[in-house]
């Protein structure tokens, strides 16, 4: 894994905080709440992305069925294409969608109406201006990576055309609950200060084909960063939300929607940030959940896993 002890002894020089179970102990007593903080003590790069169709990563995702395999996707401007990659960061096929693509800012991957079925969830949310009459989120199975090109037909993709309940907002992070198939919205602050809203789509709602939202809570996230990008573990138990210099994770009791769990404390947990990451919104869960990825835009990018 090559420049892991340089990234690693920055990140402890700057401060990143790898010890990271302050305020977060275990008692003595059961505790029916989540569980300690992890301590993310290992930052790698694994790989390095140097396709230059691949130069403003703004949603990653990491296959839970196809070994070794990321999906991402560039921010506006790009034609409504995904990339496969591998988690070296070579490129291992473009998969061109017959979809619109305003401002993909967030991908996501998860269940889906077929039973047994991975899905990916492209989220067409960005509003710097909080101006649009509706978001888009375009879902669809998961395609098999091969090795080649790939065009996903109309006929293969649902797009929700969604509003909020409260007019328009800025968004950048898109969460799909493995355990119930909900999609969950969490605001963007940067232009409208205020809470970071959380919005859903339950999956009841989905299949029904309702168009508004719901507001179902706020996002802990005061004092923070802004949300820029995030995931939910394979086993439904950890949320990450990043920003472009640090990252939180909730962990979530069996008995807690997604919505609860971000209302309460979040641990603080490292990413390498600016100026590595000149832009840094990607994340995402590996497979096994152990550990996470990053990844900046920009060209020529450097993959980050965090482990614990």
């Amino acid at each position: 894994m090559h420049g892991s002890f340089r990234i690693y002894r920055s990140i402890l020089l700057a401060g990143f905080g790898v010890v990271l179970v302050a305020g977060c102990g275990t008692s003595t007593r059961p505790d029916p709440g989540p569980p300690p903080c992890p301590v993310i003590d290992r930052v790698e790069v694994v790989g390095r992305v140097v396709s230059p169709e691949i130069r403003e990563v703004s949603g990653l995702v990491a296959s839970r069925a196809q070994p070794d395999v990321l999906w991402v996707h560039n921010d506006s401007g790009d034609l409504p294409r995904l990339f496969a990659i591998h988690t070296d960061g070579s490129l291992r096929g473009t998969f061109l969608l017959e979809a619109t693509a305003r401002d993909w800012e967030d991908m996501a991957i998860g269940p889906g109406p077929r039973r047994g079925q991975q899905y990916l969830y492209l989220a067409d949310i960005g509003d710097n201006f909080s101006q649009r009459d509706s978001i888009q989120i375009h879902r669809f199975a998961e395609p098999e990576v091969d090795g080649a090109d790939h065009q996903i037909a109309a006929s293969e993709i649902v797009t929700m055309d969604l509003t909020y309940p409260d007019g328009a907002h800025d968004a950048e992070t898109l969460l799909v609950d493995p355990e119930t198939g909900d999609l969950l919205i969490v605001i963007k602050t940067l232009y409208a200060p205020g809470p970071s809203l959380v919005y859903r789509l339950s999956a009841e709602a989905q299949a029904r084909g309702d168009t508004v939202l719901e507001l179902v809570g706020e996002a802990n996230l005061e004092g923070g960063d802004f949300t820029t990008g995030g995931d939910i573990s394979p086993d439904g138990r950890e949320i990450l939300v990043r920003g472009y210099v640090g990252a939180r994770l909730w962990r979530r009791t069996r008995r807690q929607s997604v919505a609860e769990a971000l209302a309460g404390e979040p641990c603080e947990v490292p990413v390498v940030g600016v100026p590595e990451e000149p832009q840094g919104e990607a994340i995402g869960f590996s497979p096994d959940g152990t550990s996470y990825l990053t990844l900046s835009e920009g060209l020529d990018q450097p993959i980050y896993q965090y482990s614990r």
